[in-house]
């Protein structure tokens, strides 16, 4: 868990992702890797958004175009 002294750096507040790394860094520490996993998704998610690149799979899962 993130403490209030850890919400903010020298940069300002920080972002999601920041607080996503924090969280996949301790998780790594703790040999946490199915936590480990679904953090870097998630990171990995972000980074592809912001990219514009997008997925073919829908907000379920499935992918477009299939039933």
């Amino acid at each position: 868990m993130i403490g209030p002294n850890e919400m903010h750096s020298a940069a300002g507040p920080l972002t999601v992702e920041d607080a996503l790394a924090i969280a996949l860094a301790r998780a790594s520490a703790a040999h946490e890797w199915g936590v480990v996993a679904q953090l870097a998704r998630e990171l990995e998610a972000r980074r592809l958004g912001a990219a514009g690149v997008r997925s073919l799979l829908d907000e379920r899962g499935r992918y477009l175009g299939k039933e």
